[in-house]
């Protein structure tokens, strides 16, 4: 049986979402959303030289894009 106490997100005073946490969360959020745009950014920006070292057509290298 659960007991209906405060959950450690919480402020036990107020009962608030503690500003730390969810200032956490914003920048781990943002973070990674900046990590994910730069590693496609990479991947777009090595496609040239993919294409000429594997000897295929540009539009076959960009599958690699969809496929990663």
């Amino acid at each position: 049986m659960r007991t209906q106490g405060p959950s450690h997100h919480t402020d036990p005073t107020t009962g608030q979402v503690k500003q730390v946490e969810r200032w956490s969360l914003v920048v781990a959020a943002g973070l990674l959303s900046f990590v994910a745009m730069l590693d496609m950014n990479v991947v777009n920006l090595a496609l040239t030289d993919m294409s000429s070292g594997l000897h295929v057509s540009a539009g076959v290298a960009q599958w690699a894009v969809l496929g990663y």
